[in-house]
Formats: structure tokens, sequence, C-alpha cells
């Protein structure tokens, strides 16, 4: 039996075998070999009669005998597979392939043991090409995030380790370096996972994810808890998940990368501290960005996690270097070999010509076999080289970087990153080496040459920009251009011609049409007062009266039927008042006269109806005002009552009847109030419908001319029902006119131009005085249908493309040469002659257009109208900024209405803040020179017992003691309010709200608020304007006082911040 070491996959090389073996036992391969024969005795016949001598057949002997040897008998072969250990077994192999494949794998697979032998590195026929290096990079590469770990990441239900390591990183490691407790250095250079990260250090608190519900702890006792847990629990998951990776068992995972860590970096470096340390590195810039986040510097954190997020992709996407380039060639190569024997058999019978052949053939099976030993070249340099890298990182002049700390693992996955890329490229060019050893080709060389030649890869442009890029003296632009969206027009026709920016042109017709309902309600209110007013004094009665004494259900009117039916409403509504609805509609009618007569806000008129509720209809206090802000509500923010009120008044005015408001009327005031009722119908009418085209076309872009031209004009339907929409509204000749100077202009081409012109009459943008004018209704139909048009021609479902439309199109087009046929046959003229007299016509136009349109008048114009313009683009900013302001007053009032922390959450978070002044050095910088060293104790002394638990007392007392008396303690108190004071300057506040801070942080010291600080609070509370906004300013300012979160401070700023300019208007 002859045995096989297969250097690919064993199992694949048997299939060939079989196959091989399959054919060598059919009559088949013997008719071959018999047709090689006779093709060899007819050469070596003709070769004879050629050269005049005898006939060598004693070649066709020797050939017949190598036949018999070779192909005759056969053999069992058992292939073995190098990597796995799997045998597999074959009978009937032809003897001759058993033997030359037996030699040539026993050659190369015992060089390759021979050279790994004496090169003392891990072998390569065990493990692999470049193990050591994928195995190291195979565990970096599945810590990096928590998908890559797995099930890893939860060993227990409930669990988070990654989590866990960043929120104790960011919330603990990184806190004692920002206090100065501990060096960044120091984290990142030590080489062992307790060291690197341990933190004893009482006050920080951290959460983790450890199974079950998270808990949050000290970091001292945090540390204790993940220390543990990563030991007893995380450890072993953590092998389990890289074992899939590394392909081997759980339990061999220590094994295998404490072999390929020996192998580059020497003895001393444990696989279990490296398996935690990797998991460390991964978690340390996510914890980070976790920082970063929480100081609100968004564009940080973003960058570290997008460099984050893209190595690991990139690792993801890379996939083993062996699987991917040398495995599959030589599988493919190697089977190869042993594929092509069976055309051996016929060539043996061509005679020296087949023998010669047969030697190229062992020639090729030894060029396979060579690749091993030159990969096992390839390999003693990847990790020489690697390790020489390693061995220079823990020189003291490179770093003196000790493996696995933080800091060398990072600099490991270059390292790694680099030699697998150069193992990857030599091991492509393995077989063009072994190639060149043996047939010492002269283009096998030069191949390999150009292999290994470097690319320039590098944009050197990056980093060092030209200074100076120098153009043409003249750059001539193109006459047309043609794009796919706009067709073809004049280049950049866009920038002279409208846009429709669909989505704004919907809000600010919204806004035009709260603003048009707003002035006619307000016109219509107070016409409805006057009209009530005078009405009710014809009568010798005041309207109050009136009101509360008219019968609403007698007189059938639509007004009082109106008011009757809101009346029902706020009655079954507010049933436990006892007032009825004969009552209440009195009150609302009130109510709808006084709005109109004094213009009173929507609280004074509150303030009234209460006031009424109280003393005639004796109703409780709560529910009284409750009441009063609901009517108040529905009277003067309510657009639909006024409009459903408008349109009662307007009937009854049309009708004759009379009503509650309107009771012997002359003609002229009738008119009047039905007019003022008209408006508010038709305005509120109009914004209904203004809405509706925001909901339904609100999301659509902005659309060039030019876009919509296109478009619109290649759709035969769609320009159909574009002119027959310009029909319907009597503007062909607007239509010509416009659509005819776009395109004289040439910047579009007359089909776009004309469909552009109608799509701009329709929604409101031509440009210029039209012929037809619109009223409001008419406008608001033409803009219905343009933006209908619109959204048909670019929405995402267009129902009129038929995707069969051109199947008949080759049928259908015009034969070569038809088009000259019909113009020779056609009565075709000269049109010249009848053109001959335009020329002058077209000069006189245009002598005539240049004097009708004066061109200073855009100048006079713009002269005139400039300061009005500036003054309402600063009424608008004012508007704008008054905005922001409510809004962020709004949160203003929000967060101070937030219950306050409990007292000893104030004490931990004050004593922690006072702690962390003592530590950062800010008591120095806040001018605390002299006795610096008793106000640093002080404060830690005041700071360590207020968070340990203690009362104020307790901590003055402390803080008082390590000062060296009342002087001391006096000066420390001043220097570490002045240190917190620094902390937030320049946050915008006013000097009423810093003097505020400061008393309120002063207060902090004593057992109550003092005079000072009542007094601070009370001019802050003026300034923001009274009222319950002034308090919420002056209860953030003095909860800030307790809290290292200045995110309230900066709120304020910026309140204060969004009135200045304001103020500046109402100055000047």
């Amino acid at each position: 039996m002859f045995e096989i070491s297969s250097i690919g996959d064993a199992a694949y090389l048997a299939a060939v075998l079989n196959a091989v073996a399959m054919l060598m036992g059919t009559d088949n391969m013997s008719q071959l070999a018999g047709v090689g024969f006779l093709i060899g005795v007819i050469l070596v016949t003709f070769q004879g009669l050629v050269q005049a001598r005898a006939p060598q057949y004693q070649q066709m002997l020797i050939a017949l005998v190598i036949y018999l040897g070779m192909f005759g008998p056969s053999a069992r072969v058992s292939v073995e597979d190098l990597y796995s250990g799997a045998v597999h077994r074959v009978d009937n192999v032809p003897l001759g392939v058993a033997a030359v494949g037996s030699a040539l794998s026993q050659v190369g697979y015992g060089v390759t043991r021979l050279f790994e032998q004496a090169f003392s590195t891990p072998a390569m026929t065990d493990y692999g090409f470049a193990a050591p290096l994928q195995i190291l990079q195979s565990v970096r590469a599945g810590t990096l995030s928590r998908a890559r770990l797995g099930a890893a990441n939860s060993p227990t239900p409930g669990a988070d380790i990654e989590r866990s390591f960043v929120n104790y990183i960011a919330e603990c490691v990184l806190y004692a370096v920002d206090t100065g407790q501990r060096s960044l250095d120091s984290v990142l250079r030590d080489p062992s996972w307790t060291g690197a990260l341990a933190v004893a250090n009482p006050m920080p608190t951290t959460e983790l994810w450890l199974g079950g519900a998270p808990v949050v702890k000290a970091c001292d006792d945090a540390w204790a808890d993940l220390s543990a847990y990563t030991t007893t629990e995380f450890l072993p998951a953590l092998r389990s998940s890289l074992a899939a990776t590394l392909a081997v068992q759980a339990g061999e995972v220590d094994n295998a990368v404490q072999t390929a860590l020996d192998a580059v970096a020497g003895a001393g470096v444990d696989a279990q501290n490296y398996l935690v340390m990797s998991v460390a590195a991964s978690a340390l810039p996510k914890g980070e960005a976790q920082v970063w986040e929480e100081l609100g510097r968004w564009e940080t954190a973003a960058t570290i996690i997008q460099a984050a997020q893209q190595r690991n992709t990139q690792w993801a996407a890379e996939e083993t270097l062996f699987a991917r380039i040398v495995r599959p060639m030589m599988t493919f190569f190697e089977a190869f070999l042993f594929a092509v024997s069976p055309l051996m058999v016929f060539a043996v019978g061509l005679g020296t010509i087949g023998i010669r052949m047969i030697g190229k053939y062992l020639l090729f099976g030894l060029w396979i076999q060579l690749w091993q030993p030159i990969l096992a070249v390839i390999n003693l340099y990847i990790i020489l080289t690697t390790q020489g890298k390693l061995d220079a990182l823990r020189n003291a002049g490179m770093g003196n970087l000790e493996l696995p700390s933080i800091f060398a693992l990072w600099k490991l996955d270059f390292i790694l990153s680099d030699y697998l890329g150069v193992g990857g490229m030599l091991a492509a060019s393995t077989p063009a080496i072994s190639l060149m050893l043996i047939y010492g080709s002269a283009v096998t060389a030069t191949h390999l040459a150009g292999r290994l030649q470097g690319g320039d890869h590098i944009n050197e442009k990056i980093a060092s920009p030209d200074a100076v890029n120098p153009a043409a003296a003249l750059s001539m632009g193109s006459l047309k251009t043609h794009a796919p969206l706009t067709g073809t027009t004049t280049p950049n026709a866009n920038s002279v011609l409208w846009s429709a920016d669909v989505g704004r042109s919907m809000q600010d017709s919204v806004r035009s049409g709260e603003q048009a309902v707003q002035q006619a309600s307000s016109r219509f209110s107070s016409s409805l007062a006057g009209t009530a007013s005078a009405s009710a004094s014809r009568s010798g009665e005041s309207f109050a009266s009136r009101s509360m004494n008219w019968d609403y259900g007698a007189t059938g009117s639509a007004t009082d039927r109106a008011i009757m039916s809101e009346a029902r409403g706020f009655t079954d509504k507010y049933e436990s008042s006892g007032v009825s609805t004969q009552q209440m509609a009195g009150i609302i009618a009130g109510a709808v006269a006084a709005k109109g007569r004094t213009g009173a806000g929507q609280a004074a008129l509150a303030g009234d109806i209460g006031t009424q509720l109280r003393s005639q209809y004796n109703v409780s206090e709560q529910v009284a005002d409750t009441m009063a802000t609901d009517i108040a509500r529905r009277v003067s923010g309510d657009s639909g009552f006024e409009a459903r009120l408008a349109e009662s008044i307007r009937a009854d005015s049309q009708s004759g009847s009379r009503n509650v408001f309107a009771e012997r009327l002359s003609s002229e005031e009738s008119a009047r109030l039905e007019k003022d009722a008209a408006d508010v119908v038709s305005s509120s009418r109009s914004l209904e419908r203004e809405q509706s085209l925001a909901r339904r076309y609100g999301a659509m872009g902005t659309y060039g001319a030019a876009e919509i031209g296109n478009a619109i004009s290649n759709d035969p339907e769609l320009m159909d029902r574009l002119h027959r929409e310009i029909d319907r509204r009597n503007l062909t000749g607007d239509h010509q006119q416009l659509s005819g100077s776009w395109a004289y202009a040439r910047n579009l081409n007359r089909d776009a131009a004309s469909a552009a012109a109608g799509v701009a009459l329709l929604i409101g943008h031509a440009d210029g005085t039209t012929l037809r004018r619109f009223t409001p209704a008419e406008a608001q139909s033409a803009k219905e249908a343009g933006y209908g048009i619109l959204a048909d021609t670019f929405g995402t479902h267009a129902p009129s493309i038929n995707p069969h439309g051109n199947d008949d199109l080759r049928e259908s087009a015009p034969r070569f040469g038809a088009a000259r046929g019909a113009v020779e046959n056609g009565d075709v003229r000269d049109p010249r002659g009848d053109v001959a007299g335009l020329r002058g016509d077209i000069e006189a136009h245009g002598h005539s257009v240049e004097t009708r349109y004066r061109p200073n008048a855009a100048d006079n114009f713009h002269a005139a109208n400039r300061e009005s313009a500036g003054e309402r683009l600063a009424a608008r900013q004012d508007q704008v900024r008054e905005q922001v302001r409510e809004r962020i007053g709004a949160e203003i009032d929000r967060r101070a209405i937030l219950p306050r922390p409990a007292a000893q959450a104030v004490h931990n978070e004050v004593g922690g803040t006072f702690v962390k002044l003592a530590d950062t050095g800010a008591l120095a910088s806040a001018g605390a020179t002299a006795a610096l060293g008793q106000t640093v104790a002080a404060a830690k002394a005041f700071g360590s017992t207020l968070a340990s638990g203690g009362d104020v007392s307790a901590a003055v007392a402390a803080g008082r003691e390590a000062a060296g008396g009342e002087a001391g303690w006096t000066q420390a108190r001043g220097a570490m309010i002045d240190a917190r004071l620094q902390q937030f300057a320049g946050h915008g506040l006013t000097d009423s709200q810093q003097t505020l801070f400061r008393e309120a942080t002063n207060s902090v010291f004593a057992f109550a608020p003092s005079a000072a600080q009542r007094a601070a609070r009370q001019a802050v509370i003026d300034e923001a304007g009274g009222g319950a906004r002034g308090q919420h300013v002056a209860d953030l300012v003095e909860r800030s006082a307790v809290s290292r979160d200045d995110s309230d401070l900066r709120l304020i700023g910026t309140y204060n911040t969004q009135g200045i300019g304001l103020k500046k208007r109402l100055k000047d």
C-alpha cells in the first residue's frame, strides 16, 4: 500500500483517484493506449524512412514496458490529510500513478518537516501557514464588539460584559485619569489587566450588568465584582466563543493562544491575560466616546465610534489567509496532477516523444511538491520579522511596551495586518518561485519581479495639498448640456429660472393663511362687539344685561342656536357647577362681546369669567377657575368656534333673523357685520385647503424649471393634462407669452419651456405681471392642479407608465431611405423668400423692447424699498428669536417642576464637587494662592464629610479644623465659592443670576438660605419678568449650586442670549 500525504484537501484528492481507478478499469483506456502505440509505430517508421536507416522499434518496446509497469498492475493508496489527520483509502489505483504520487508527496512533505525542525518554528504542516499571526489576529477580531463576542457577551442571563466594561472604564478608570489620580500612560502600558483597570476610589459609581438586574456600585466594589465575574464566568464563555474561530476545542483555546504568543513574543506572556486585555482594549475607545457624549462633545464621540466601526467592518470582512489563497491553490493543482494521469496512457505509446512528456509530467508534480518547503521558508520569515517588531516595542527607545498592554495590543494590530498582508503576497507568489527554480525561465523571473514591485497606493496630496492649482487662462463652457433629469438645456439655466420648493411653499401658504384668519377674526370680533353694544343701547340696556336675559331658544336664529350648542356642551361637562344652559349661553355671549370690545387676552378674559361665576352663581373657586379657563380658551383660541359663529352671523344677516348680537341694526351696520363674518368664513376655508395641500404635498422636494419642463414634456399624457388646466382657467395667452420668452432666451427647448411655464402659471411662480388675475379661490384651485401635476410627475408611483409601450418600436420604425424618398417626391419649396424681410422687423422689435422697459427701473425699486426690507428682516429675526426663547423657556419650566433629588444625594453631589475642586487644582486658579495647602485640605475635609453621610454642621466643623481656625475657614470658603463661579464663567448668566448662584453656593455652608440669597432670588425673578417663569429660572440657578451638572445653567444662558436681539431693537 502506498501512502500519499495530501497538502490540499484529502477528500478531494481521494475522489480524483477514485475517478482515475474507474477509468483505468475500462476498455476505453486500453483502446486509447492502442491508438497511442499505433501513432508511435507510424512515427518511428516515418522517422526511419526520412533518416534512411532502419526504424528504431526498440523505442516502442521500451514504451510498452513503461506502459505495462505503470498502468498494468494496480495498488491500494492511503491518502492522509496533513491538517486534520483524516485518512481515505482508494483501491485499484494504477501502480505508476500510486508510486509517483507517493514518492513526490513524501519528498515534499519530508523536506518541509526537515525545514521546520531546522527553523525551530511552529510546524506549518501541523498548525497551518502563518498560524501564530492568524491566531492572535482572530482573538483580537473576536473581541472587538458584542456582535463578535456572541454568546460570550452574556455568560449568564441578563449579563452584558461589553456594557459593564465600557461603563466601568468610562466612569471609574477615565474618571481617575481626569482627576489626576492615575495617568493615562499607566493605564495603557500596564501589561496586566488587573493592574491596568483596577480603581480603588470609593467616590464615583458605575452600573454593572453581571446577570439579573443591573446594579450601581462604587468603583472599588464594582472592580471586585467585575474581576471575579470575568475570571469565573466570562473567560470560559469567551473560550467557547473563540473555539469555533480557531477551529479547536474549547479546552485547547488557551494552549493555541499560548503557542502563538510563545512563537512571536517569547515566553512570559500569559494567554488568559491576553484574552482579557483584548476585550479591555476594545472597550476603552467606547468608554472614551461615552465620556465625550456625557460632556456634550458629540462630534468627538462620533469620530471615535465611527473609527471603531470601520475597523470592525474591515476585520470582519477579512478571511483566513491560508483558506483564502494557499490552501485552495494546493488543493486544485495537487488533484490536477493525478487527474491528468490517464492522458499519460496515450502519451507513453508515442515512444520517445511520450517518454519525454512523462518526464515533464513528473516535473509538474515536483513543482507542486516544492510549494510546501518554500512556504516553510516564508513562514519562518514572517514569524521572525514579527518577533523582531515585538522585540523593538520592548526596547526603551521604542516605547518600552510589554504585551499584552493596551498600547502594545494597538501596535500589534498594525503589525499583524502588515505582515499577514506580506505573507499573502508571498504565498501567492510561491508557484512562480518554484517554477523559476525548476525551469529557470526568464519570463517566470520577470513575472515574479513584477509581483514584488510595489505600487503607488498613496495619494500624497491628501496630507500635503498643492499650495496653488493653476487653471487655464480661459475656460470655455459648452453651449448646451444634456442630463437625464433636465434634458438639453443651456448650462446653468436653473440659475436664471424659477424653482419650485414645494415643501417651503406649502409652509409659507399655511402661515399666510393663519395670519389672514387672525386678522379677519380680529376685525370680526371688534365689529361684532360694537354691533352688540349698539344694538343693546337702542333697547335701553347694556349688552351684559341683554346676554343674560335673552331667550336663546325662542328666536330660532342660527347664531343663537350655535351659542346654545356650545352652552349645552359646557353645561354637561360642568354639571356640578349648577349653571343652567340658558345662563351658560349668556356667559358665552358676554365673553364673545368682551373679547372683541376690550381685546383682552385669554388670561384676562378667564379672570373676568371666573369672577362672574363666583359672584353671580356661587360656583366654587376651583370649579369656577377651571370653567373660566375652558370658556376663555374656546372663545379666544378656537378658530373652529369662531368660524362657526361667523357663518351663523352671516346666515342671520342674509335672512334678516335677529339674534343676541344683532337687533334693530341699520342696513350699513348689517352689511359691515356680514362682510366681516364672510371674511372669517372665507379665510378659514382657505386655511383648511392650504393645510390639506400641505398634508398631501408638503413632503415633496425642490424642482428646477429645467427638471419640470423636461419631465412633463416627455410625457404626452401629462402635457395634455397641463394644457387642459391652462385652457380651463383662460391662461392660454399668458402661457404663450411666458413660454415664448423662455424659449427665445434659449434657456430651454420649446416643449420644455411650454411645460415649465404652464406649471409656473398654475402654482403662482410666473415672473412679471399676467393678463389673467385670479381670485383667492381660483388661485387655490390652480395651485391644487399644479401641485397635483408635479406629484404625478416626480412621484414614486406613476400609473401612466407602460413598460410594454415600445414593444412594437422595431416594426414601426421607418425603413432606411424612406425619408429621402418622401422629400424628393414631395412638393418642397425654398422658404427663404418668405422670411427675407423679417430681419428689420426683428431689429425694430428689439429696439421697442429696449425703449419700453427702462434699464434703471430695478435699481430705483431697490433704492425705494431697501429700508423697509431691512426692517422686515429685523422684525422677522426678532420673531424667530422670541419663538426660540419661548421654547427654551418651556424647557426651563419643565425642568424646574421635576422633583428635587434626595438630601443624601445632594450631599454626595456637593461633597464630590468640592473634593474634585481640591484634586484638580481649580482652587489655585481661582486665586487661593495664600495658604493654598490649608484651603485644599479644608475643601477635601468638607466635601469628604458630606459625601460620607455627615450633615452640614459636621462638614463645616471638619473644614474649619482642616483650615486651622475660623479665619482660615473663611478664606477657604471664599476660595471654594470663587472656584465654583469660575467653572461656570462664560455660560451667559446675567449679573443677578451670578449673584444668586454665589449666594446659593454660600448657603451650602450654612443651615438655611441667607437674607442675601432671598434678595438675589427676588432680583432674578424680577429680571425674568416675574411670574412662574421667573420662579423657575431662580429654582434652576439654586439647584445648580448643589450639582456638578451645568446643563441647567447653559440652558438659562441660551435663554438670556435669545432675548438680547429683541431688547436691542426695542431700545433703538
